[in-house]
């Protein structure tokens, strides 16, 4: 129920800091959706006659409906992959569309969300975590090799010397 609470909040904090639409990326809420059909407007329709004494329906306005996939993967400039970001749709303007994935993700039972605010399975979570101490371990030892190479490089320098300084002497 808390992460329910906090997701309001969420969108609050997100909202401040991406100001425009092309900046929102959405995505499927939970990880079994691959990619979710979302309405963002019903469409309109009337019976009208068929001319013969019966009734057909008739589209007034089509429904705006979007498809939302999911995000496939990261290009080399840091460019999500997938995903949905607000564009204009038919009459509505980006910032529009924008709104209504907003309005929408604050409901627990909508299926999209921003892609910061997606639910991480705790797989996905514990994995991201082991990969960030990898990287720690990693860049320390990097760290350490780089000191040793350096007292390294500061002995043979020093020899170096020496021998130049012997070089001289033994020539006089």
């Amino acid at each position: 129920m808390s992460e329910i609470k906090k997701l309001p909040a969420n969108l609050e904090k997100l909202a401040k800091s991406k100001k425009k639409p092309s900046d929102w990326v959405f995505v499927p809420r939970r990880k079994k959706f691959k990619s979710c059909r979302v309405m963002l407007a019903d469409g309109e329709t009337a019976l009208v006659s068929d001319g013969g004494g019966a009734l057909k329906p008739k589209t007034l306005k089509k429904p705006i409906a979007i498809k939302v996939s999911e995000v496939r993967g990261v290009d080399a400039k840091g460019t999500l992959l997938g995903g949905y970001r607000p564009q204009k749709e038919r009459d509505w303007t980006e910032l529009q569309v924008l709104e209504a994935m907003l309005d929408m993700s604050a409901n627990p039972n909508c299926e999209v969300v921003p892609y910061e605010l997606r639910e991480v399975g705790k797989e996905a979570m514990v994995a991201e975590m082991n990969l960030i101490e990898e990287r720690n371990r990693r860049l320390e030892a990097e760290d350490k090799l780089k000191a040793l190479e350096d007292s390294d490089a500061k002995k043979d320098a020093r020899l170096k010397e020496l021998e130049a300084a012997l070089a001289e002497r033994s020539k006089k």
